[in-house]
């Protein structure tokens, strides 16, 4: 079975998203239930699921049920680094184009010298206005535009404990973006989100969706990012520059796709379940009856389209030698996959 998981504190936002997600299993026969995050932890680690859509970002649940060896899509250490800007701009920027960006250090007291001393140190990266953001926030909602200097100096005095970082303000098209949405190294879709009366484009704070082309190199660009940080599926919001959408704002690892549905009618919950990237998974010094089903499994799929990936760890039976496994299994799985079969001995005599 399946779990689809959302933070217990928002259903409001995701418990829709997982019920899309959802119908799309139930579609295809397969098991599925979603779970609150709360009743994840009440199960004291006793798990009768064995992977999951993770739609939170509770990074310490995420950890637990990756040590519990449950597959989570997407990974937890892909979530925790889209959850944290500085985090993804440290990971992607030396590759792809951000705007001028200045990371806050940690104030643990209020040191009025050393925050006055920040205060010109952000003054002299930038002109005004320039963007004020928390490192974690969602829906734009901790995302602000800072036009003077009492401006910078009762957000920096505001949050001063929290990590904040700064960043230039493109405004060739003010309130407007473009959201990629990526699953499994494939572009699914693009909206442009547009918001008249605001400089945040969040669909969260009024503004509206709208079918979107973007280019291939703009594809390319996106599927790159999503590899780079080894997600299943997200949300790449992108920023105009010369009249396209081509710098980076964010990465989201929980992007929201009922938005794009109502604008471009693409089911992504659908998509995901498309899986073109498969990963078949062994248990350590598998028996001839599991990797010979890993072999014929992973010709199969590929036969079928999909991008298979069989892996294993131990040592090779002698038996299977002749089968030459080594030109059908993998030394690490180091790509993205949409889905991971797990062989034991009762699937493998079942195959």
């Amino acid at each position: 079975m399946i779990a689809i998981i959302y933070n217990s504190s928002i259903k409001n936002l995701f418990y829709k998203y997982a019920e899309l997600l959802k119908n799309e299993f139930d579609n295809i026969n397969i098991t599925s239930h979603i779970y609150s995050s709360q009743s994840i932890y009440e199960m004291n680690g006793i798990y009768n699921f064995n992977s999951a859509v993770y739609l939170d970002k509770d990074i310490i649940l995420g950890n637990m049920l990756e040590n519990a060896n449950i597959r989570l899509f997407n990974p937890i250490e892909s979530i925790r680094i889209c959850d944290d800007k500085r985090l993804t701009f440290l990971k992607l920027h030396n590759k792809y184009p951000f705007p001028k960006t200045v990371f806050s250090p940690i104030f643990f007291t209020y040191d009025k010298k050393l925050i006055n001393d920040f205060i010109k140190h952000v003054e002299n990266s930038f002109n005004y206005p320039f963007i004020a953001k928390l490192a974690q926030g969602s829906l734009g909602k901790e995302v602000f535009l800072i036009t003077k200097k009492s401006e910078l100096i009762s957000f920096i005095e505001m949050n001063y404990t929290k990590s904040m970082l700064f960043c230039e303000y493109l405004d060739e098209f003010p309130g407007k973006d473009v959201r990629v949405y990526v699953v499994g190294s494939k572009v699914i879709a693009s909206m442009m989100r547009y918001n008249p009366n605001d400089f945040r484009s969040n669909i969260a704070l009024s503004g509206k969706g709208f079918d979107y082309k973007i280019s291939e190199s703009t594809k390319e660009m996106c599927i790159g990012i999503a590899n780079d940080l080894q997600l299943d599926f997200c949300g790449i919001d992108l920023l105009f520059k010369n009249g396209t959408p081509s710098v980076i704002c964010e990465v989201n690892s929980n992007a929201h796709f009922k938005n794009l549905y109502d604008c471009t009618a693409i089911n992504v919950a659908e998509k995901i379940l498309e899986a073109t990237n498969i990963l078949v998974a062994l248990s350590s010094d598998p028996s001839v009856d599991e990797m010979a089903a890993a072999i014929g499994l992973s010709i199969y799929l590929d036969k079928m389209g999909k991008r298979a990936t069989a892996i294993y760890s131990g040592a090779t039976p002698n038996a299977l030698q002749f089968l030459k496994p080594e030109e059908t299994f993998a030394e690490k799985a180091d790509t993205l996959q949409d889905f991971v079969i797990a062989l034991n001995k009762e699937k493998a005599d079942h195959l």
